[in-house]
């Protein structure tokens, strides 16, 4: 599997100006949503939309509201509808992660020059987010 494109159809960030620089600066809690495409035309690659938002109701004095969203085309070795569904699973969350690392880069280079300062996400514990959507 490999990275063939992406890009950010969505971008959206606000600085907050009650944010508390002496407050908790771990407080930003982030809901993931990843949605996988077959593409048309084309049997070995598939795309994954991700988008990363601040989750105002569980986050406690965060610098930024943000939306990201992230498109990312990725081509395999084989065709991706003939795939069993235990590798397409972790094509999907592998895919995910990458789209993910992208996010996180473009969200500090939009906060670079912000107000409170670059963001830097935190850790995201895809599998337990991927077992939600699951159930």
């Amino acid at each position: 599997m490999k990275l063939e494109n992406i890009f950010f159809p969505h971008q959206e960030v606000r600085a907050l100006p009650t944010h508390d620089m002496e407050g908790n600066r771990h407080g930003s809690r982030v809901t993931l949503t990843n949605t996988l495409s077959a593409m048309q035309g084309r049997e070995d690659a598939f795309g994954i939309e991700v988008t990363l938002s601040l989750d105002e109701d569980n986050s406690e004095n965060p610098p930024y509201i943000f939306t990201i969203s992230a498109f990312g085309i990725f081509v395999t070795d084989k065709n991706v509808s003939e795939v069993e569904q235990e590798l397409k699973a972790q094509m999907e969350l592998a895919a995910t992660q990458i789209v993910v690392g992208s996010i996180r880069e473009r969200l500090s280079s939009i906060t670079s020059r912000a107000p409170w300062g670059a963001f830097t996400l935190g850790i995201i514990p895809l599998v337990a987010q991927q077992q939600e959507q699951e159930q």
